[in-house]
């Protein structure tokens, strides 16, 4: 894990070490350098260059100053919500509307349908939920796993798209190992159009989005264990994923339906909650780990949110440092409470990095409670494609073994079985012999 965990840190850093850094992500969802050379690793400029300087290539739309830098639009994202490595033009009028260079007005991104994620596959499904369509994306690892995997909701960040995030979230490359199924689902729009998720407490009167987003990924959870992923996906292991307002959602789903989240693995983001904040009544502690950059120029990093998750989860051992990793545990028996993975020199943008580093350590947690996961139903031969949000036919649950006959008895039937073929044997023969002596002549 150690291994792993500086690995990614590395390649991550190395995002920071030219004076222009100049990586994209291109189509086909690897790192790109502007002089054609293609990156394996995950990558990230965070719009610095080594000294914490701008690079003229930033992804965040502004310059060292603050103000906006015309080479990339608000979010380092063109139109299909793929990050555009400082090449869009879109730049902001004095409206505060970003356009282009021929004056055009730039709508806010546009998300991909329901073919988007065709290529992996991860079809698309759409539900009415509190009077809005809302959907998202569900990929099932093939084969199918031969026991129940975590469910992770991996949720995209601000002005961004569920197609989008799958391709370089990092989440999908877990999956296909077999090792989870992934839904990507999809956040409302905000009164100026970019997607968002409504992470504040919908009771605050501050909360300028109160959208039901808790409910909504509650509904999405239910269907997805019902559907196509039913036997696939264990109940007992949802994992709240995400970036940035992603993970800030993720949080916000795991405080307040506890009851649902085995734990929360995301990064760049904050529990949008107030200081010394009590957790609501019912809560029953979650995991939370995250994942965030030192150099991260959107949301700030600190040691702020761990510390508030190790207080309303009861940890109260003292947390322990190794590497990168701030750790708080249980008393009882050192079981997972929170923790914080810190990336010296990253910034906002994690592309693909933060997964591998959480994987290991929330994998194997199930909600406080819950029962050892059934062993999957058998796939029977008309089930949909791999993949297929259509749900399977209902397989009743296998018949309880019978008692069976006890070892001792068994034995005894065979032992009289034979017993009695021995006896016939030895009168067949006394017979055979018997009627031979009495014949006369033989027969030729």
């Amino acid at each position: 894990m150690a291994s792993r965990r500086t690995a990614a840190v590395s390649l991550l850093a190395l995002a920071h070490a030219s004076e222009k850094s100049g990586w994209f992500l291109n189509d086909d969802g690897n790192w790109e350098h502007t002089d054609g050379t293609i990156y394996g690793g995950s990558k990230t400029d965070a719009g610095k260059d080594d000294s914490g300087a701008d690079d003229g290539k930033t992804d965040t739309g502004k310059d060292a100053s603050g103000a906006d830098d015309g080479k990339t639009d608000a979010d380092g994202k063109d139109a299909s919500g793929a990050d555009d490595g400082g090449k869009s033009g879109w730049t902001l009028n004095d409206e505060g509307e970003w356009v282009s260079a021929d004056g055009t007005a730039k709508d806010a991104a546009a998300c991909g349908g329901a073919d988007a994620l065709s290529a992996f596959p991860a079809p698309r499904t759409c539900v009415d939920h509190a009077g809005a369509e809302r959907c998202w994306y569900t990929f099932v690892p093939s084969p199918r796993p031969a026991a129940p995997v975590p469910l992770v909701v991996d949720m995209h960040g601000f002005g961004s798209c569920a197609d989008a995030h799958a391709r370089y979230s990092g989440w999908r490359a877990i999956a296909e190992l077999g090792g989870a199924v992934v839904a990507w689902p999809q956040g409302s729009r905000t009164a100026d159009g970019f997607p968002s998720w409504g992470a504040g407490r919908a009771s605050d009167p501050a909360n300028k989005f109160p959208v039901d987003d808790v409910g909504f990924l509650q509904e999405l959870v239910a269907r997805v264990l019902a559907d196509g992923a039913g036997g696939v996906a264990d109940p007992a292991r949802v994992i709240m994923a995400g970036h940035s307002n992603g993970c800030m959602m993720a949080q916000r789903v795991a405080l307040d339906a506890s009851e649902l989240v085995a734990a929360v693995g995301c990064s760049s983001g904050y529990l949008l909650e107030p200081p010394g904040a009590a957790a609501p009544a019912g809560y029953s502690p979650v995991p939370v780990v995250t994942v965030h950059g030192t150099l991260d120029p959107t949301v700030p990093y600190s040691s702020a949110n761990v510390e508030h998750w190790a207080r309303i989860n009861g940890c109260t051992a003292a947390h322990a440092v190794d590497g990168e990793v701030t750790r708080y545990a249980h008393a009882d028996g050192g079981s997972l409470c929170a923790a914080l993975i810190t990336l010296a020199g990253a910034g906002h943008s994690l592309a693909g990095g933060a997964p591998e580093l959480v994987w290991e350590m929330v994998r194997a947690l199930r909600r406080d409670g819950a029962p050892p996961p059934p062993p999957p139903p058998p796939l029977p031969p008309s089930a949909a494609a791999l993949g297929s949000t259509a749900s399977a036919p209902s397989l009743p649950p296998p018949a309880a073994a019978d008692a069976g006959v006890p070892l001792d008895v068994f034995i005894g039937v065979v032992a009289a079985a034979v017993a009695a073929l021995v006896l016939f044997a030895v009168a067949l023969g006394w017979w055979v012999c018997r009627k031979g002596g009495g014949r006369r002549g033989v027969d030729v």
